[in-house]
């Protein structure tokens, strides 16, 4: 059954997280909203910095509207699908577990 917010009756939150590494570091949070819009509504973005420096460890955390797009967002991971360009022009491919 599909509640009212879009998510999926029983899953949980760490049912439609996943984690996301190797994208580059002035990369922001609308950056990455943007890379996995394709897929569904993102509905959290958790991206992980040094605590003294604040500069970005590059790697964080997604939580999708359902487990099935997660599991596709990790699937389009594996296959390179999920690229993102940095200032330099250089190509990541994101990691996704």
């Amino acid at each position: 059954d599909v509640l009212p917010d879009g998510t999926i009756a029983g899953e949980k939150p760490c049912d439609r997280t996943m984690l996301i590494a190797y994208y580059p570091w002035e990369a922001g949070k609308e950056d990455i909203r943007q890379l996995f819009s394709h897929i569904g509504e993102i509905r959290r973005i958790r991206l992980n910095s040094e605590r003294a420096t604040g500069r970005p460890k590059c790697y964080g955390f997604i939580e999708l509207q359902s487990q099935a797009q997660r599991d596709r967002a990790i699937q389009e991971c594996l296959e390179g699908k999920i690229t993102c360009a940095d200032k330099r022009g250089e190509i990541w491919k994101l990691k996704g577990e």
